[in-house]
């Protein structure tokens, strides 16, 4: 293994990782968001600082796990309880998991491959300039914080003469506690730092730490789900895992989508392992390694069937790994490997300003006529989710204490309040137990339920939204102006004033039901 480098001693690596910190930010902030799914987490961490309990819905008994983040959510709960906007707290977050994932790449580039400064920063920016890392440094998830403990798994095992197994169980346990498919991701960077150093004994007893170390993390949790849950799997996996081939087709063209999207996150394993053949040093394995990485993760995009939101979400945690496989193609002297690594360099941030060229054949969002854009996908979702907030927050004023039916459960059921009953049954849990066959939807929307499922239940709303003041009820879906026009609900219609956020000439619209009092 390479020994430590004056540059390393010095931190003279820094002064080349500046660059890429700059693209990275610059990444970020043009692609700076709160997704709607994250206010979900935000929700259950309220209700848990207002003494409720982790639940969705206050009064729920048992308690649905809708949530699959509860480090996040805990997380979200402390900056509650310190006064703090819990969105703002998670985007910081999430941006200093970018931040230290770049200075991390550019860490292990000089220290394990002995490349120089600059070489060094050119892995760096490769991963700075990627959509996948500059959408996800944001967004109010878990998404690049659990990357960051994934990637720490290998790094801290693998950068350098000494292997810190502690550290890297730590953050296994972290990777698993943040996400529900975090402990899957540690297990595999434990797997491929098997693959890099079992020839070293101290290693393997390192490796066997971590492990440990994991296993206590996921029976912690899994004590805690089947004592207050009283589940074995969250709600979430019931709703959206589950082998199918519907889903295994939108597993594959998701997969496919987001490599033709980002071509470097595959190219640059391939092209390591190409520029690495017939050596056993160390930037062989380290190809290996992230090769081994890279097809972990596409056969977990494939196997869950996808996801619905921009720029590869599943795939984040592959970005790190996919540097690493560029600083190893650096490390070779073949004529032909500096120049492939600029060129990934230069094809990574294209999808970021909306420049890709993706086949029809591989459209996967199939809510959607046809396959969009990455960045009109992102900036879709920016909008939604920001209107939500609105609707969410004038439903507070007008109708505390109702219930609603929604698709949309995160901003509207955060700011609001109200009690909700969930079309795509995150926090309902009569959705996946109802038996209903998947329908033909886009990833996380495949067992939706109509609205009239949940009528036993007599919700108070069946929905709510923004709406022109001079629209009239034809842009009304059939079913629900049936129901006006059999006199079973109502339309109401609520002024707004500018200073709520909403568009001129808007206003607030909620179909109520009526009921037999």
């Amino acid at each position: 293994m390479t020994p430590p480098t004056d540059a390393v001693r010095t931190r003279a690596w820094i002064a080349y990782a500046l660059p890429a910190l700059c693209v990275w930010a610059l990444g970020a902030w043009s692609l700076r968001w709160t997704c709607d799914d994250a206010f979900i987490s935000f929700r259950y961490a309220a209700n848990l600082v207002a003494g409720h309990g982790l639940v969705y819905n206050v009064g729920e008994w048992p308690p649905v796990e809708g949530y699959s983040n509860l480090l996040w959510t805990l997380a979200a709960a402390a900056a509650i309880a310190l006064g703090l906007d819990p969105a703002l707290a998670a985007n910081v977050l999430a941006a200093t998991s970018g931040a230290a994932l770049v200075l991390l790449v550019t860490r292990f580039a000089v220290v394990r491959f002995g490349l120089s400064g600059p070489r060094a920063g050119l892995a760096a920016l490769f991963l700075a300039a990627l959509p996948v890392v500059a959408c996800w440094s944001t967004s109010g998830l878990e998404t690049m914080t659990t990357a960051l403990c994934v990637f720490l798994v290998y790094e801290r095992l693998a950068s350098g003469p000494c292997v810190r197994g502690w550290q890297a169980g730590c953050a296994a346990a972290a990777a698993a506690l943040l996400r529900a498919d975090g402990a899957g991701f540690a297990l595999a960077a434990l797997g491929v730092a098997w693959l890099d150093l079992h020839a070293r004994p101290e290693a393997r007893v390192a490796i066997v730490r971590a492990g440990m170390l994991l296993l206590a993390a996921v029976c912690a949790q899994l004590a805690f789900r089947l004592a207050w849950h009283g589940d074995w799997i969250p709600n979430t996996a019931r709703v959206k895992a589950g082998l199918s081939g519907l889903r295994l087709e939108r597993g594959a063209k998701y997969a496919a989508a987001m490599l033709v999207v980002m071509p470097g996150l595959g190219m640059a394993p391939l092209l390591a392992l190409v520029a690495t053949r017939g050596s056993a040093k160390c930037p062989r394995r380290v190809a290996l390694a992230a090769t081994a990485l890279a097809v972990t993760v596409v056969l977990y995009a494939l196997w869950t069937g996808g996801d619905f939101l921009p720029f590869g979400r599943f795939l984040a945690p592959l970005a790190p790994f996919a540097a690493l496989a560029c600083a190893a193609l650096l490390a070779r002297p073949a004529r032909w490997a500096p120049p492939a690594a600029l060129l990934l360099v230069v094809s990574a941030p294209l999808a970021t300003f909306g420049i890709q060229a993706l086949p029809q054949a591989l459209h996967f969002r199939w809510n959607e006529e046809r396959a969009i854009p990455e960045r009109q996908m992102w900036a879709n979702a920016r909008e939604r989710a920001a209107q939500w907030r609105l609707v969410g927050r004038a439903l507070k004023s007008r109708y505390a204490g109702s219930s609603i039916v929604l698709g949309g459960i995160g901003a509207i059921g955060y700011e609001s309040g109200l009690v909700v009953h969930d079309l795509f049954g995150l926090v309902s849990p009569e959705v996946a137990r109802s038996g209903l066959p998947l329908v033909r939807g886009s990833p996380g929307h495949d067992r939706r339920v109509d609205p009239e499922f949940f009528l036993p239940a007599r919700p108070d709303l069946l929905g709510a939204w923004i709406s022109p003041a001079a629209a009239t009820l034809d842009a009304l879906p059939p079913h629900w102006r049936d129901l006006v026009s059999a006199g079973r609900a109502r339309v109401e219609r609520h002024p707004v004033e500018l200073e709520e956020g909403f568009p001129p000439g808007t206003e607030l619209r909620a179909l109520r039901l009526l009921w037999e009092r």
